[in-house]
């Protein structure tokens, strides 16, 4: 009797291991599964906010950009103190601001140098004096 029962639970074992092997891959797979559906539903909703905001952004208003009566050439725009490149850059942006309306540049003028002074000011205060 006793060798009938070890034969027995040794003849069940691995019919326990495969079956716990088999529930241990489900779990898994449904698992993964679960993450890739939460993560396409996460880039579903991220795509669509922004053809949402793709859509509000081109119902907008372009910027107003008033006009100037005075007539415009090379003397109102160059003042002999921009580098062309600089006055490139401006036109190029105000350009990217402004888009296909029509547009005229009156006068580029070039700011202080304060920002670099403040720079010098911050590096100095920085340093320690010796």
């Amino acid at each position: 009797m006793k060798d009938s029962i070890s034969t027995l639970i040794a003849a069940a074992e691995p019919v326990a291991s495969q079956s716990s092997i088999f529930d241990a891959l489900t779990i898994v797979i449904v698992g993964f599964t679960f993450v890739l559906f939460v993560l396409l539903l996460l880039s579903a909703t991220i795509w669509s906010i922004g053809v949402f905001f793709t859509c509000m952004e081109k119902t907008e208003s372009q910027p107003v950009v008033e006009k100037s009566e005075t007539p415009v050439g090379d003397s109102a725009i160059w003042d002999g103190e921009l580098d062309p490149h600089e006055i490139a850059v401006v036109t190029a942006a105000i350009h990217c601001v402004v888009g296909d309306q029509a547009h005229r540049i009156v006068s580029i003028r070039s700011g202080s140098s304060s920002w670099a002074q403040e720079g010098r000011r911050q590096i100095f205060t920085s340093r320690r004096v010796r």
